[in-house]
């Protein structure tokens, strides 16, 4: 399996969503213009496993899930609830 690039967009997306910390595990490469866009933007790049480096919110989580759904899938704001409510269960 190939490596996913991280660029520019996918940081300008992180940081419109809040998020300033980007984790790079061995399967993730980052484009140099998407290293300098993070410097400029004080997003911190960490290198690692998610399991060793950063314990995801349950709040956290889920803006990510209700992001994905009505930008990428055009979901509607009540089924978005039922989803997101599912998916944490999922995942505790």
């Amino acid at each position: 399996m190939g490596k996913k690039l991280i660029t520019i967009k996918h940081l300008d997306d992180m940081y419109k969503n809040g998020e300033r910390e980007l984790l790079l595990d061995k399967n993730s490469i980052i484009s140099p213009g998407a290293k300098d866009y993070a410097k400029e933007k004080g997003i911190k790049v960490v290198y690692g496993s998610l399991q060793k480096t950063e314990v995801r919110n349950e709040k956290k989580v889920e803006d990510e899930i209700k992001s994905i759904l009505l930008k990428d899938y055009k979901v509607s704001e009540e089924m978005i609830c039922e989803i997101t409510k599912n998916c944490l269960i999922k995942l505790k």
